[in-house]
């Protein structure tokens, strides 16, 4: 659905956490981050890991969608 709001956007699911050597390499050729998260199912401290995780690529985080 998101897709269909901002057409001119390219995205890329990440899966298993922003750590995951797949997923920095990824993220290293993003502009920008939302996180998708399950509601009840992720802490705090780790959405917190994932925002600085991000960050440290100098990348912004537009924001964090619960699901």
């Amino acid at each position: 659905q998101l897709k269909g709001l901002v057409p001119e956007m390219q995205f890329v699911l990440l899966t298993e956490g922003v750590s995951k050597a797949s997923n920095v390499d990824e993220l290293s050729r993003c502009d920008a981050a939302v996180l998708l998260e399950e509601r009840n199912a992720t802490s705090m401290g780790k959405l917190t890991a994932d925002v600085n995780q991000i960050r440290l690529f100098n990348k912004k985080v537009l924001g964090a969608i619960v699901m």
